[in-house]
């Protein structure tokens, strides 16, 4: 799966470590076009899981460490977003 920067596509994956917890961050570029139903639905099916208002996707990793994981766990996330 390929995210390019641009309209209607994600700005910026990284992946960042919080004190006590493995975060995924996603950070959504302000152009970009998400259905605010789809991603409040991945927030409150996901344990842990934040959007702030800055268009910040925080997702907890539960354990995925190697990056093939990281990578499906990313996928899966971004299908729901799709679907």
């Amino acid at each position: 799966m390929r995210c390019v920067p641009g309209k209607g596509q994600l700005h910026s994956v990284r992946r960042s470590h919080a004190r006590r917890h493995s975060l995924l961050s996603i950070k959504f570029h302000a152009a970009t076009s998400v259905d605010p139903a789809r991603l409040m639905q991945i927030v409150s099916k996901t344990r842990g899981a934040q959007f702030s208002p800055a268009g910040v996707l925080l997702l907890p990793l539960d354990g995925q460490t190697s990056a093939g994981d990281i990578l499906r766990f990313l996928g899966e996330k971004l299908k729901q977003l799709q679907a």
